[in-house]
């Protein structure tokens, strides 16, 4: 299950699922873009949180997918 920690300083609101990016807190990684294909151990922003990939995915969104590709890494 996830758990969510909260937005970091700066950070948006919860975006919808179409959204190409979420969260613009001061996060160093990349925000997350639901068109991009990422490769295990990529790492993104969303939703003012650093999120990690578990394996390759694409439109799977970090915190909200049933197949729990994304380990939460906690706010930034």
């Amino acid at each position: 299950m996830w758990t969510d920690n909260g937005a970091c300083s700066g950070g948006g609101g919860n975006p919808s699922p179409s959204a190409s990016s979420g969260g613009g807190g001061t996060c160093s990684a990349s925000a997350w873009v639901s068109t991009t294909a990422y490769t295990g151990g990529a790492v993104v922003s969303y939703n003012g949180h650093k999120w990690t990939a578990k394996w390759w995915t694409q439109g799977d969104i970090p915190g909200n997918n049933s197949q729990n590709v994304w380990t939460d890494n906690g706010a930034c």
